[in-house]
């Protein structure tokens, strides 16, 4: 028996059909696949069932009877139960026959019971549907009721816009209406004492408490017809703002009233809509037209600005409609997204059904509503309600979870896994409703616990309980056994169904896809693929030919390669909406309308024969065929171009081409029939070769020749770049014989880049970027984006680009770390460049993947840091540690989850170590030197022990440096890890030791700048030597704000220990914090600007001067304190140093500091105005150009201003406080100026400011040129001494479209010479 004939008995599809006795990684879970109420023939027994009094097992042919004893043994616990006197070896009832593995029970009612309820229909209709849209639906809604709608069925109507309308519909002389206000959320209870709703006869003893909202159809049937004959569209289409709906109000009290009636076994609130909501609880999108309904892209990057706080009001309501047994219907009938991806929850997991259609008018919508309400002989609707499946298994299979239209029930017992897949800890499932068609992918594990002997048997039931249409209540059993093997057993692979497992890993996607990034959808399917393959493939190594794959599994890879390329994961193309109804319905179909969804049929027709199937390939299309195409969702009649050209000239009406008419009539007959049973009925499209819909059949066909392909016999091709099947499954060979597992999703990308000159003088790079501390987090993601859009020639990566991601101190791996531990309050987070997932033995799976968006951009260098290091043990009194140059070091207790950062291959088989002209000691030694086009850069180890001048490292430098021809490389770069100054507390002076010892030499030989990481925040210094400002000391950078997981440093260090705080570091050289410089009080004047932001920076090259400096005597940095008098230090140091600029060679002039002077938002609003009013003269003196500001978290640019009058001779001020932050956004502005100084810190004398001068009585705003509340980032680009190009970026639209853009003109040397 077939795998097919077997599902047919049982109505279940097992991934494996044999199971491992000791649990062994088959990748592919252990799940199977059930459909409840597949088989339509099953016996019917007209009593209860016996139940096992301990596991509550029903009586199946597995059972061990004892007739003389009335007793049988139970066979999933072993105990024994009685059994009644009719039972006899010779009258045996149904379910003890072998041939019966699934009976059904149909137990009488007592004669003492009332009827059963009636099922209960509540109508929910949207008033802001467009005329044309409401009138088809009340014309369908009419016909539904006139001629379908059963009598004794219950029946309310609601409808809604900004308000929600309850209609009266007891017989009355007028009709009336109960109204709810469309923003308020009403709990039940508040819903039953507004409708004045008693529960003096509750629903189960057959009588509704009385009111006048929720009837039987034959007492009203005149109320409501009438009602929806006399409901009118609200929709305005000249109104600027979209409709008013409050859909999520409406839902809410069309279950209240449910609940209110104790209607508790079955009903259904159908949703009648053509938009989304715009007002109230779920609420997709404003009114205002401008604010764009939000897309995939939105969702991704938390930037949806209702989406998460609509799906938690609606997962609240999934959780109320569970309890009710109430399915909710959604019939969206829209142009436009209606907020389906918000409402899919609770329509997924109440079973109802989810209609997207253009136009209430369509066939589409017609035949499913009609489909829905169809009848069996007896006038019953062919509906189930109120269902439950409880599964039974013996002691050695465990239950882990559901994926499907189902919500655990939460009842744990000992068959209970604690690893929990979809719906899981429980035994016990709801489902609102219940089709012959709705099928659920059940999980297990082996209990370990249990010693299983290959070759003894394991039994799991299905127990399905629900109500028919008629409200009676059926319980289905289903009984299975099936054998446990040994590990190795050829059964295992003789029982793999890859059609089940293709289906099973689909649902498995989907469900990682609502937390993850569909590329980290798409890597965690290849790395399956890959070591599923490699686990069950026979090849001979180094021989990527000899790959072979056994009939059971040949396929397999096939569904992998269209299930990553589907609308199911890949979601470029497509809506939330629309994402969310395809998701929908692959969670409930079984195994073959998912495989049709995951790999569409294509069907061939011709004048040789009968239709034949071929392959879903570009190869197929061809012009003397027809192609009949089954994607689920959509079926295609294509037309080959031949075929096409007859049909036009009319040759199928003639008599004499009988044939060519029947080719035609063919496909069309076997699509009505496709469609026939669908619900959702799909989309028939007819279409010709090379036509425009054409595009309906040629997305989804493998691409095997396309524009690149150098030989395409005569066929079609498809302009495209994605990789074919045959490309996916040789690359897929190639990669089962590397030791490194690298995935699919890079196996055809090339990257190139631009290696440095040759080392001279005038050899620079333009750009250097800077960064330490990466991490990986989004913080990470933004660092990483920014760096690469600034496309630098080199990049320094200063320490700690690894960190303990998701492995815990125990071995194990865990997945996406915000999915797995959301209450932490600092963790990693799902980065946008890299994954969520893990892989096994202890390795992250995503590995350097952030990293290879520098790596492609630019050569890179990175300095060892303290999260690079790994436990390796002990010796002596001591612990050793090492360097990880790789992820497949073996990693101990104390390891910090390291991957390898050269992107998972070895940069010897990549790259030249004499491909860079002067490149010396690539990834040999960790003290590096390179020589990069005019710039010596060494590379330190921090923690290399022992610092002293007698070690090593001091002796390689030290012989380096003086080798160092600063004619042919003028400039001098050095960095390591730990900082030597830095004003923060945090990691204080712990590189004290190798400073004593090698500050000197750095000094001696004329180092320009240093670039450390390590302290989380930035933070620039003067030039300073041995703690003395010095102006041949280096300037030393600290840039360890890459976006690490740990928290900003903040703290500033007031105090300077009197020891070295890390012992790791050494002691012995605590004298420095008593004597010299830094005896006492320390100064920390070193210090020239300091900030805790995430970030990185630029070093570049200056093109007119041949020159690298960074601006360092021409960008001032000033400090906001209270010490801003005119007698200060940094007025004086600011005077001094502007007046000792030439501005014949500087140009310009830039000053920055954090508190903004010119501000229009209320946030902040003057804070820096005591500073304004001691130093505007100053800045405005000496001509100052450009002042940046952040500290109000927004974007804003002023026009030339000075002392709040618009002045060509004064800076332009722009704030860019919006680089990301976790606070909220500035939004409100400042309309009236303040009367006193807003922030104490700031002092009060200068507050007659504000009451006199420019800014007294209302104030004028006219400085500011342009303000937006977005986040963002700007580049400054000096084109020449007189201009300057400023372009702001907003976020949102990476770095293709500029939010602000203006040139600036160099005013002062126009002022100074006219």
């Amino acid at each position: 028996m077939d795998l097919v004939e077997l599902e047919a008995v049982e109505g279940l599809r097992w991934t494996w059909n044999s199971w491992a006795a000791e649990e062994t990684n088959l990748v592919i879970p252990l799940s199977i696949l059930c459909t409840p109420l597949m088989m339509s023939e099953v016996p019917i027994l007209p009593y209860h069932p016996l139940l096992c009094s301990r596991c509550a097992a029903v009586l199946n042919p597995y059972a061990r009877l004892d007739y003389q004893s009335r007793i049988w043994h139970c066979p999933f616990c072993s105990i024994r139960n009685p059994f009644p006197r009719a039972i006899a070896d010779t009258n045996l009832p149904a379910e003890l026959f072998p041939t019966y593995s699934t009976v059904e029970y149909s137990p009488p009612l007592p004669s003492s019971s009332p009827p059963p309820p009636p099922p209960a229909f509540v109508f929910l209709i949207d008033l802001s549907s467009p005329h044309d849209q409401l009138l088809s639906l009340k014309k369908e809604l009419l016909l539904l009721f006139h001629h379908h709608f059963p009598n004794h069925a219950l029946v309310a109507l609601l409808t809604f816009d900004s308000m929600v309308y309850l209609h009266h519909l007891a017989s009355s002389p007028c009709s009336s209406l109960h109204l709810f206000h469309g923003t308020r959320h009403l709990s039940s209870n508040q819903i039953r004492q507004f409708l004045n709703i008693g529960r003096t006869h509750p629903l189960h003893h057959g009588h509704t408490p009385k009111q006048d909202f929720l009837l039987p159809f034959s007492e009203c049937e005149f109320s409501i017809t009438s009602a929806i004959e006399e409901i009118h569209s609200t929709f305005d289409s000249s109104s600027a703002t979209r409709p008013p709906r409050c859909t999520g109000t409406a839902i809410s009290v069309a279950l209240g009233l449910l609940e209110s009636c104790l209607v508790t076994t079955g009903s259904r609130i159908m949703l009648f809509t053509s938009g989304p909501a715009t007002i109230g609880p779920g609420i997709v999108v404003d009114s205002d037209l401008c604010q764009p309904i939000r897309t995939h892209h939105h969702i991704f990057n938390n930037q949806a600005r209702h989406h998460a706080n609509s799906c938690s009001f609606y997962n609240q309501l999934s959780k109320r409609l569970s309890d009710a047994s109430v399915v909710l219907d959604l019939f969206a009938c829209s142009l436009d997204q209606v907020g389906a991806a918000e409402l899919r929850q609770p329509v997924e997991q109440s079973g109802g059904f989810m209609i997207l259609s253009e136009s209430f008018e369509s066939d589409q919508f017609k035949k499913c509503l009609g489909h829905m309400f169809k009848s069996d002989d007896q006038g019953h609707l062919k509906m189930n309600f109120d269902a439950t499946i409880e599964i039974v298994t013996t002691e050695d299979v465990h239950i882990s979870g559901a994926l499907g239209p189902c919500v655990s029930l939460h009842r744990k017992n000992s068959l209970v896994s604690d690893a929990e897949v979809g719906q899981g800890g429980t035994s016990l499932w709801k489902l609102n409703t219940l089709t012959h068609k709705t099928c659920i992918a059940f999980f297990f594990q082996v209990n370990q616990r249990q010693r299983i002997q290959p070759g003894s048997a394991f039994l799991i039931q299905f127990i399905t309980r629900y109500r028919q249409g008629n409200m009676g209540c059926r319980k289905r059993v289903t009984t299975v056994a099936r054998r446990w093997v040994a590990n190795h057993s050829v059964d295992i692979a003789a029982g793999f169904d890859q059609e089940a497992a293709a289906a099973v890993m689909a649902r498995l996607a989907i469900l990682r896809a609502q937390k993850c990034h569909p590329r980290d959808v798409i890597r965690w399917l290849d790395d399956s693929l890959i070591r599923f393959t490699s686990k069950f493939g026979d090849y001979v190594p180094e021989d990527p030919s000899s790959f072979r794959l056994s009939s059971n599994f040949s396929l397999y890879p096939q569904f992998m390669f269209h299930l990553r390329r589907s609308q199911f994961i890949d979601v470029c193309n497509t809506t939330p909406d629309e994402t969310a109804f395809f998701r929908l319905m692959l969670n409930r179909e079984g195994v073959v309308g998912s495989l049709i969804m995951i790999q569409p049929t294509l069907f061939q027709y011709s004048f040789d024969g009968p239709p034949v199937p071929v392959l879903l390939d570009i190869r197929s299309v061809s012009p003397d065929f027809i192609l009949l195409f089954d994607s689920f969702f959509y079926v295609v009649i294509h037309h080959g171009s031949k075929i096409a050209q007859w049909r036009k000239l009319g040759y199928d009406k003639d008599p004499n081409h009988e044939n060519f008419r029947k080719l035609l009539e063919a496909p069309e007959l076997d699509a009505e029939q496709l469609v026939a049973d669908r619900v959702p009925v799909p989309r028939i499209i007819r279409c010709d070769q090379h036509s425009s819909q054409a595009r309906f059949l040629l997305a989804k066909l493998n691409p095997s020749v396309t524009q690149n392909s150098t030989y395409t016999d005569g066929s079609d091709i498809i302009f495209t770049d994605e990789m074919s099947l045959e490309v996916f499954l040789d690359q897929l060979q190639r990669q089962l014989l590397h030791a490194e597992i690298l995935l699919l999703s890079a196996m055809n990308d090339v990257h190139y880049f631009r290696t440095m000159p040759v080392s001279g003088p005038k050899s620079y790079p333009n750009r250097i970027a800077v960064a330490g501390d990466l991490g990986h987090t989004h913080n990470t993601t933004s660092t990483v984006n920014h760096i690469t859009s600034n496309h630098p020639n080199l990049i320094f990566l200063v320490g700690d680009v690894t960190y303990a991601i998701l492995y815990l101190t125990n071995g194990t791996g865990a997945g996406c770390y915000s999915c797995e531990f959301p209450d932490t309050p600092i963790h990693e987070t799902c980065g946008e460049i890299w994954g969520c997932d893990h892989r096994d033995n202890k390795r992250e799976g995503v590995g350097g993947w952030f990293l290879e968006a520098l790596s492609i951009e630019a050569l890179e260098f990175e300095v060892e840091g303290e999260h690079n290091a790994q436990f390796v043990g002990e010796e002596g009194e001591g612990e050793v540690w090492s360097w990880v140059e790789s992820e497949d070091e073996v990693l101990g207790d104390k390891d910090e989850c390291l991957f390898d950062v050269n992107v998972g291959f070895d940069l010897d088989d990549v790259v030249d170590h004499h491909l860079w002209e002067g490149s010396v000691q690539v990834e040999v030694h960790h003290v590096e030197e390179c020589d990069v086009s005019g710039i010596v850069l060494a590379v330190l180890n921090t923690a290399n022990s022992p610092q002293l001048q007698i070690g090593d490292q001091y002796k390689w430098l030290e012989r380096d440096l003086a080798s160092v021809d600063r004619e042919v490389t003028p400039w001098l770069v050095a960095t390591w890890h730990a900082p030597w100054y830095s004003t923060y507390k945090a990691h204080d002076r712990e590189a004290e030791c190798m400073r004593v010892e090698m500050e000197d030499l750095l000094y001696k030989y004329g180092v320009d700048i240093v670039f450390n990481g390590h302290v989380h925040a930035y933070e620039r210094s003067n030039r300073v030597y041995n703690y003395t400002l010095d102006p041949c000391g280096p300037v030393y950078i600290t840039v360890g704000d890459g976006g690490n997981r740990e928290k900003m440093a903040i703290t500033h260090a007031d105090e300077p220990s009197t020891t070295t705080p890390d012992d790791f570091m050494g002691g012995f050289c605590a004298f420095n914090f008593t004597s010299g410089p830094a005896a006492g009080n320390f100064c920390w004047d070193y210090s020239a600007f300091r900030e805790s932001s995430f970030g990185h920076g630029i070093l570049e090259h200056d093109l007119t001067s041949q020159s690298i400096a960074v601006y360092l005597h021409s960008c001032y940095s000033l400090l906001v304190s209270s010490a801003l008098l005119i007698a200060g230090d940094q007025y004086k140091w600011l005077e001094r140093d502007l007046a000792s600029v030439d501005r014949e060679v500087t140009p310009w002039l830039v000053a920055t500091w954090h508190a903004p002077w010119y501000s229009t938002y209320k946030a902040h609003d003057r804070e820096a105005e005591c500073m304004r009013v001691e130093m505007e003269d100053l800045l405005y003196k000496y001509g100052v150009d450009i002042v940046f500001n952040g500290h109000v978290h927004a974007y804003e640019r002023s026009n030339r201003v000075y002392n709040y009058t618009l002045d060509p001779c004064g800076p332009v001020y722009i704030t860019v406080g919006d680089g990301g932050n976790r606070e909220k956004m500035a939004i409100t502005h400042a309309d009236e100026p303040s009367t006193t100084t807003p922030d104490d810190f700031m002092g009060g004398f200068c507050a007659f400011n504000f009451t006199s001068g420019p800014a007294a009585g209302n104030f004028c705003w006219d400085y500011s040129a342009f303000r937006e509340s977005s986040f963002g980032h700007g580049i400054l680009e000096m084109k020449n001494e007189t201009r300057a190009l400023w372009i702001w970026h907003r976020n949102q639209y990476f770095y293709d479209s500029a939010g602000d853009e203006i040139y600036v003109v160099q005013s002062f040397l126009k002022r100074s010479n006219p």
